[in-house]
């Protein structure tokens, strides 16, 4: 595996991973408030 592909994927797998930990932290917000 090249090693630019390799940077692509942590990158992919770190911004998938980010964003995905504050949706579920809103989503639990969103069902506290009714």
């Amino acid at each position: 595996m090249p090693k630019g592909e390799s940077t692509t994927f942590g990158k992919n797998r770190l911004g998938l991973t980010i964003p995905k930990v504050p949706t579920e932290s809103i989503e639990h917000s969103h069902n506290e408030n009714g």
